[in-house]
């Protein structure tokens, strides 16, 4: 298992974002090792296709129940499911810059309590 969640398990969410930093900063990686994609990697694969079919079925919908032409005619939006300390783990299709700006409205909201 990944080092930093065993140390992390049971902090605060603002210490947990800070430790992941650190980590990230010490060893270039944001997970040591994946448990599940080492073990089943064909699992693994299934669950990350379901992860992701499901976001893209949610901005097909959110499309379609859009008021802005924008989201509407253009697909200008995407959406993402991330961890609790902001960081991406799947994403659907759409206009990229706005992963990072919803990354960093995440951990922006837990720096700031």
């Amino acid at each position: 298992m990944d080092v930093i969640l065993n140390l992390t398990e049971g902090m605060p969410l603002k210490d947990r974002v800070r430790a992941r930093r650190l980590h990230i900063k010490a060893t270039d990686t944001y997970v040591d090792q994946c448990p599940l994609k080492e073990s089943d990697p064909i699992g693994f694969e299934v669950f990350y296709t379901k992860l992701s079919q499901s976001i893209n079925n949610a901005r097909d919908l959110a499309r379609q129940v859009a008021a802005s032409p924008e989201i509407r005619e253009m697909g200008e939006s995407v959406l993402g499911l991330f961890t609790a300390e902001g960081d991406a783990i799947c994403l659907s299709p759409g206009l990229m810059v706005h992963v990072r700006t919803m990354s960093r409205a995440i951990k922006w909201m837990i720096d700031n309590d």
